[in-house]
C-alpha cells in the first residue's frame, strides 16, 4: 500500500508539488512481482493491470520465473 494524494475531483493520484488546495490522501494498493522483488507497479487509470501483464512477457521475468521452479523442484 501507499500513502497517495488525490485530487478531490477526478480521484486520481496527484504528482505536482506544491500541492493544490483540498487534496485529500488516501492508501492506494500497489502490485508486487513476486519472482521479481525489485518490480512494483503503483494502480492508476487503466494501466497498472497492463503494465503488470506487458512485465510478465518479459523475459528477465521468464527467466526469474524459472529459476524459482527449478529450486522448488529441486527441493522436492
Amino acid at each position: 500500500m501507499k500513502y497517495s494524494y488525490l485530487d478531490p475531483v477526478t480521484e486520481l493520484p496527484v504528482q505536482s508539488q506544491p500541492l493544490p488546495d483540498g487534496v485529500k490522501y488516501a492508501w492506494l494498493p500497489r502490485i508486487r512481482c513476486l519472482d521479481c522483488t525489485t518490480k512494483l507497479y503503483t494502480p492508476g487509470p487503466d494501466m497498472t493491470a497492463t503494465k503488470f501483464e506487458a512485465h510478465l512477457r518479459f523475459s528477465a521475468h521468464r527467466e526469474q520465473v524459472r529459476i524459482r521452479q527449478v529450486r522448488e523442484a529441486a527441493k522436492a
